[in-house]
């Protein structure tokens, strides 16, 4: 091949590559250009955080926000040890109530016998427990509601402890409520768990369709649930909420592309600034 052959080859590859490049641009040019809303986020942890170094309330503090410009207060979903840390949930084996003796075990006896390594999850409150359950049963399976004594819930379910903690529990309905009350929209962050299939997508999403206000959808980790094979069912699971999923700014999501496609392209883009 001749140096002069050569030299146009690689002009020509050059300008095909420049070409290719500006028509991509100005596709997602054409695309972003009708999408101009832009809601501005906070993370309900940081709000609340705020709030209880301020000595306020968080729903006085995130009206105070909503003043300034925010819109969006952004709920992630929070794993059985965020739970314990905020008071909501205990969690305990079968042997630790068995050690501990509650006075209300002889109830929950009389209900159904303690199993030595399942995990018993306790709280006061009913909506909690159901929320809990809903979540469990639909990512773990054999999930239990117990009512043992007045203002006592159990949710036991054939699980340890240890096995249950990177598994998401749903979105706290009073937080829920309250952002609502304030004035503002919703956007939730959604755990993966271990072998979502269509039908376990189907039950642990389904609340999300009960959430007031809600804006937009996004995933926690690296892979989406379901991905690869059951990207199509989570699309059909989403596609009811009549809100776009989120893509995070240099968050690469394994499935997230394809789900955006699958959705006609109803993606937003999240940015973060540090404070």
């Amino acid at each position: 091949m001749s140096r002069r052959v050569f030299s146009a080859l690689c002009l020509f590859f050059l300008a095909a590559g420049l070409l290719a490049a500006a028509f991509a641009a100005w596709q997602r040019y054409r695309v972003e250009s009708g999408f101009r809303t832009v809601e501005v986020a906070m993370v309900y942890d940081d709000l609340a955080n705020l709030a209880a170094l301020s000595g306020k309330d968080t729903l006085e503090v995130m009206r105070l926000f909503r003043e300034q410009g925010l819109t969006t207060v952004l709920f992630k979903e929070p794993t059985l040890e965020e739970l314990k840390a905020t008071g909501e949930v205990s969690a305990l084996t079968g042997q630790d109530l068995l050690n501990l003796q509650p006075p209300w075990l002889g109830s929950l006896r009389a209900q159904e016998e303690i199993f030595y390594r399942h995990t018993y999850l306790v709280t006061s409150r009913e909506e909690t427990a159901r929320r809990l359950a809903l979540q469990l049963e639909a990512k773990a399976g054999g999930a239990r509601v117990f009512r043992p004594a007045p203002g006592v819930f159990v949710v036991r379910v054939p699980a340890s402890p240890s096995n249950l903690q990177k598994i998401g529990l749903g979105f706290p309905e009073g937080l829920l409520r309250d952002s609502a009350r304030a004035g503002l929209f919703a956007a939730v962050q959604v755990r993966a768990w271990p072998g979502a299939s269509a039908r376990s997508m189907e039950k642990a999403l389904s609340p999300l369709k009960d959430i007031p206000n809600l804006s937009a959808v996004a995933f926690n980790d690296d892979t989406l649930p379901g991905y690869p094979a059951e990207l199509g069912a989570l699309a059909r699971t989403l596609e009811g909420l009549g809100v776009p999923v989120v893509q995070v700014e240099f968050f690469r999501q394994r499935g997230l592309e394809k789900l955006g496609v699958l959705l006609q392209k109803r993606v937003v883009r999240l940015h973060t600034i540090k404070p």
